[in-house]
């Protein structure tokens, strides 16, 4: 079994190798907190098949101290460096900046440690895959045998057919599980990938259906949302494939359309923060809106740069919180004083403070990707690198972060008067001439005040 030194002090990123480069690369990971720490082990251990490190750890010029002590000691032992590495580091390590993706670090490691792709994709796998029951609400048929796992005994476990892949079922029997607590049913391993694609046509053929021929902007609102999360829990399970990007594609497209044809914007805001969706698809079909809005008065209506401006914007307000889809509830923390004052186990509290950075990492792998949209969600909350809830976003994040910034206060706002259960509308602009004091920000604030004004006299 490969060793293999990891040095990373970002923790979700430590988490994310930790997890993948043991369980695909069968290796014995051995953590370390900086070259100290590192180089002690490699005079005891100078065989170690790999080292991974951040090129800097606190003041540490971490990479630059392996690296040298590997060249003055003869050692031939593989690198790989996380960040901006100078060009002694460059000698023996492959490097990758900043918020490069942990796919491609574990690709790269693989190769580094002789693993074949043909090595890994004979791993053994489960003989089923659990799949969340929701998805099935959105179908009335299925593609393959579907199972629900019984526990016959503390490691034994029977799985028991519900349905087959000609049966025909309805959304109160689908309703009638999820009443008695079951979450997931389970499908066939090697059907993942095919009930995946099942899904999502299904989804794209009932989005499309109600955005042509619904009577209301509700019933289109209920399919956008619908497929909102459906994909955004697949992208989470299984990643970008066909299936899943297709999806995507067509809740963006749609959702961009549904406030593109829209006559008046302040009634469908309603619309959407009062339909029986979820928080994450209500405050990103919102954001949106909001910030197509703003820009509008800032770029110019029918402006070549508009359009592009407002598709990156529709694509971070859906990837922005992609990490935390799996708990709704954590969404809804935008402040480090509503993360402290929330019960949460240190995981959960990472995973929030982090979540910025996290999506940035996670969207890289997306088609429609670009540097752009990685910034603009990294810096969705603020910080420039992704991490935490400055009291003040900082003055060198770029201008289409900083309209993202605006619109979501807008958009959080008005989900926070909803469940206060004021009566009286809250004066939100005065909220965000309150909120943001520099002139940058004032200036966007009075952009989106100004095309709600026209907005209304329409």
């Amino acid at each position: 079994m490969a060793q293999v030194i990891l040095i990373e002090d970002n923790e979700t990123l430590h988490n994310l190798l930790s997890v993948n480069l043991t369980s695909l690369l069968n290796v014995e990971l051995i953590p370390r907190d900086n070259a100290t720490e590192a180089i002690g082990l490699l005079k005891i251990l100078p065989k170690i098949d790999l080292i991974i490190t951040r090129v800097s750890v606190g003041d540490e010029d971490t990479a630059l101290q392996i690296s040298q002590y590997i060249l003055e000691n003869g050692l031939d032992i593989p690198m790989i460096a996380l960040g901006d590495a100078p060009e002694k580091v460059k000698e023996v390590s492959v490097v990758f900046e900043e918020f490069k993706s942990w796919r491609k670090i574990v690709e790269s490691a693989a190769k580094l440690l002789g693993i074949s792709k043909e090595s890994l994709e004979r791993q053994i796998q489960p003989d089923y895959s659990p799949v969340s029951i929701k998805y099935f609400l959105s179908v009335d048929t299925i593609c393959c045998e579907v199972f629900i796992r019984i526990k016959k005994g503390p490691d034994n476990y029977q799985f028991v057919k519900r349905f087959h892949s000609t049966d025909k079922f309805s959304r109160p029997i689908i309703e009638k599980y999820i009443t008695q607590g079951l979450d997931y049913f389970y499908i066939p391993h090697n059907e993942k990938e095919r009930f995946a694609t099942f899904i999502s046509n299904a989804l794209v053929m009932k989005l499309d259906k109600a955005m042509s021929h619904a009577k209301t902007e509700e019933e289109q609102i209920e399919a956008m949302a619908e497929g909102y999360d459906v994909v955004t829990r697949q992208i989470l399970e299984i990643g970008f494939t066909p299936s899943t990007i297709q999806l995507t594609e067509s809740v963006i497209d749609a959702i961009q359309t549904n406030y593109s044809n829209a006559k008046e914007v302040s009634p469908l805001l309603y619309k959407v923060i009062n339909s029986k969706s979820s928080y994450m698809y209500q405050i990103s079909h919102v954001t949106s809106m909001i910030a197509a809005e703003c820009l509008k008065e800032i770029l110019g209506d029918g402006t070549p740069k508009l359009k592009e401006s407002q598709k990156i914007l529709t694509y971070a307000a859906f990837f922005n919180d992609i990490n935390l889809v799996e708990n709704d509830e954590l969404c809804k923390i935008a402040s480090y004083e509503a993360l402290e004052s929330e019960e949460m186990e240190e995981k959960e509290w990472d995973q929030v403070f982090n979540h910025a950075l996290e999506s940035s990492i996670f969207i890289e792998d997306y088609p429609e990707s670009s540097p752009t949209l990685q910034q603009v969600i990294r810096e969705h909350h603020g910080s420039i690198n992704g991490k935490g809830f400055p009291t003040s976003p900082d003055s060198r994040m770029c201008e289409l972060s900083k309209v993202f910034i605006v619109a979501e206060t807008f958009a959080r706002e008005m989900f926070r008067y909803k469940e206060s259960g004021n009566k009286e509308p809250r004066p939100i602009i005065s909220y965000l001439y309150e909120a943001f004091s520099t002139p940058d920000m004032i200036a966007i604030v009075t952009a989106l005040e100004s095309t709600l004004k026209k907005n209304k006299g329409k």
